[in-house]
């Protein structure tokens, strides 16, 4: 049997679906696809169905995330593809646009909702073009302050369940060395939960919802990704779980 043969033009035309965010009643899922050739929003039910195309943009959108507490969610788009994307909100019912930022010199990464629907966070370059710093958005009166700026590429990952904590990751070496902080939003006193030696990677930063301990992905002094606890009060952490594989 002959081995068939592909073009680049087949190549691009393979469609793809990223992303996975569930509405507050959790009947649906919003993912984005290029089914029309830019990444747009599509809703989906949970059981299963059609897709239904929910922007229609020239340009592609990045994440799509759904809030805990209203119909509505961030996107990120950039224009003209490049890389300085800004963030949106949309409101599902009415299909309305709310620009969140408007510095296109500059990138804003999407990072997490607040359990309680007041929060968002991102990260941006727009201090000085180089370095990510993290911020936190008011959503209700729009009001925005920094809580992170070490310097380096950071990315909040999530709020605590109580909402006292941010999770940041701030990234040493791209996709082989990394560490996770702890910001107080109340105070701003930041903590660095993995100090390690050598090169290892921490993801994810999930609380029990006392903020009791939390968990994370990392592949500190092993070969495969486990799952490692953080005692908040102890400050110790270690593997609760080690397959072998990632």
């Amino acid at each position: 049997m002959g081995k068939e043969k592909y073009s680049i033009e087949d190549y691009l035309k393979v469609k793809s679906a990223f992303g996975c965010s569930f509405s507050l009643d959790g009947k649906t899922v919003a993912v984005t696809s290029n089914l029309t050739g830019t990444q747009q929003i599509y809703l989906i039910p949970t059981e299963g169905g059609s897709l239904r195309q929910l922007t229609d943009y020239k340009d592609s959108l990045s994440i799509a995330a759904f809030s805990r507490t209203k119909d509505e969610m961030v996107f990120g788009m950039s224009s003209g593809g490049g890389e300085n994307t800004q963030l949106y909100l949309l409101d599902v019912p009415t299909g309305a646009v709310t620009p969140l930022t408007d510095n296109p010199k500059y990138q804003f990464r999407f990072g997490a909702w607040s359990r309680d629907g007041k929060y968002i966070s991102y990260s941006s370059n727009e201090r000085n073009g180089v370095d990510f710093d993290v911020y936190v958005r008011d959503m209700q009166s729009g009001a925005v302050r920094m809580v992170l700026s070490i310097g380096g590429s950071c990315s909040p990952v999530g709020f605590s369940p109580l909402g006292i904590f941010l999770g940041v990751i701030k990234t040493h070496v791209f996709s082989v060395n990394n560490d996770l902080y702890l910001v107080s939003l109340a105070d701003g006193a930041v903590s660095c939960v993995t100090s390690h030696e050598g090169n290892a990677t921490y993801s994810g930063a999930a609380w029990l919802p006392d903020e009791s301990k939390l968990f994370l992905i990392t592949d500190e002094g092993r070969e495969y990704n486990g799952l490692a606890s953080y005692d908040m009060r102890t400050k110790k952490r270690g593997y609760i779980l080690t397959p072998d594989t990632d």
